[in-house]
């Protein structure tokens, strides 16, 4: 199932913020922060990613929905997927492990995905 997200402490978020000096962390872009930015995740916590300083990023709106835009066809499936085998529990085997194979080939693209994107200023 898909891990549900935990809201980011506050003091955690501003710690992303200060470090980007509220210019966004995306490598090909240098748009100003709002101080009411969003601070997502670069591999998402439903991907396997953290609530760590170095899985945050601080980037503008603009950028949030790019990356976002790359995500939404993915999570919006594997829901479905996990939902219909739950659903369908009578399945035979073989369809039942084509499906559970489509959710982890799911699930490691979601995860690759961020390899896509460049930041600045991230601690590894």
């Amino acid at each position: 199932m898909i891990q549900k997200r935990k809201n980011l402490k506050l003091n955690k978020k501003e710690k992303v913020r200060l470090r980007a000096n509220r210019i966004c962390e995306k490598e090909s872009c240098n748009n100003f922060i709002e101080e009411d930015s969003e601070i997502p995740h670069i591999i998402p916590i439903q991907f396997g990613g953290s609530n760590e300083l170095n899985n945050l990023a601080c980037i503008c709106k603009e950028c949030h929905e790019e990356i976002s835009k790359d995500y939404q066809d993915i999570t919006v499936q594997i829901p479905r997927w996990e939902n219909f085998l739950i659903k369908n529990s009578d399945l035979d085997f073989e369809r039942k492990n084509r499906i559970e194979k489509e959710i982890k080939r799911l699930k490691e693209l979601g995860k690759n995905l961020s390899n896509k994107y460049k930041f600045k200023n991230r601690i590894n």
